[in-house]
């Protein structure tokens, strides 16, 4: 054993150092450091994960528009318990507190973005549907050429199919008394159950925008309805024929009854904004005339229209420097010479 005071080496059951007589006895063996003034290993302290995690969901509730600021706000206030009860082997108190902050930020967010892009969607949305919609009249003006063809060039007309019902049921409905679509040999009464045949798919008739309860026994009352002139033309003038219309590109042929996509759907009237397919099946948007039907009475049914309005009969159009309504030549607004109303070749529509 060496002794602590002069190094001397002594026998392992010596008491006394033989140099110095320095006591031996309990001192630590020459082999063996001494550790009893040694610092404990030192434990570096732990990043609270959930205070991490909510700082991450705090700044993602920004791009999200919030979604993730709830969550992130909870882990940021379990963490913060956490770290404070375990503060020697827990740290990240200034993750969990910005954690906390961005959440509850991005919980403000919340409905101001959902104000802000609420209307953006819903916009969005009505432009597919109004896509839709005008889709729909393009095919529904091709089935039109399509049966035409079939039939030697003969438009459709209530004066030639109709078996039951009235004008109102062949021009804006899809069946007549509850009944679909017949069969080839069958009697069609309405535009629809004529063209069905030559349609891709029934559900054109309808606009997506309408969301009205169709049901084929109680209201089968289509959205685009044809007009009353090509009806009328035959029993009126003899003319029934796609080569009797002038110019295809100016003749109006189907268009919505309400204006589904313009924010009014009360009728046809004054300065309603409504989608129509001509004869050529080019889409448009139009807006009815002040001449139209009054503001406090706008047409919802065929039966309606008692004066030439747009879009049911041809040749009328509105001065733009009078505000006048004028139709053809020698054809004034005066029930004796309404024949011209229904007359597709006189070539004088200014829709």
């Amino acid at each position: 054993m060496l002794c602590p005071r002069c190094g001397a080496n002594n026998a392992d059951e010596a008491r006394f150092c033989v140099s110095c007589g320095a006591q031996l006895q309990g001192q630590p063996e020459a082999n063996q450091p001494d550790r009893t003034q040694e610092t404990p290993p030192y434990t570096p302290l732990k990043t609270s994960g959930l205070a991490i995690a909510s700082l991450i969901l705090g700044v993602l509730a920004f791009p999200t528009c919030g979604l993730t600021a709830i969550p992130g706000l909870i882990l940021g206030i379990v963490g913060l318990v956490r770290i404070n009860a375990n503060r020697e082997r827990v740290t990240g108190q200034g993750f969990a507190v910005a954690g906390i902050a961005t959440s509850a930020f991005g919980l403000v967010l919340i409905p101001i973005m959902a104000a802000i892009l609420f209307p953006v969607f819903a916009r969005a949305r009505e432009a597919a549907r109004r896509s839709t919609c005008q889709n729909n009249l393009r095919q529904i003006a091709q089935a039109l050429k399509m049966y035409a063809d079939d039939f030697d060039g003969t438009l459709p007309s209530s004066e030639l199919n109709r078996t039951s019902g009235s004008f109102a049921d062949y021009g804006c409905k899809l069946c007549v008394n509850g009944s679909w679509p017949a069969a080839a040999d069958a009697s069609r009464d309405t535009w629809p159950q004529l063209l069905y045949d030559n349609m891709r798919n029934k559900d054109i008739m309808w606009c997506p925008s309408d969301s009205t309860d169709h049901d084929p026994a109680s209201n089968p009352t289509v959205s685009y309805w044809y007009k009353y002139a090509l009806d009328r033309a035959w029993r009126e003038i003899g003319r029934q024929k796609m080569s009797d219309l002038c110019y295809e590109s100016d003749q109006l042929i189907f268009f919505e009854h309400r204006g589904w996509h313009y924010r009014d759907q009360s009728g046809l009237k004054q300065g309603v904004q409504i989608i129509a397919v001509f004869a050529d099946t080019h889409v448009e948007k139009i807006t009815l005339p002040d001449q139209a039907p009054p503001l406090d009475s706008p047409i919802d049914a065929p039966s309606g229209a008692d004066q030439p309005y747009e879009p049911f009969y041809f040749n009328t159009y509105i001065d733009l420097q009078t505000g006048v309504e004028v139709t053809a030549p020698g054809a004034p607004l005066d029930p004796d010479n309404y024949g011209k109303w229904y007359d597709p070749t006189v070539c004088y529509d200014r829709l």
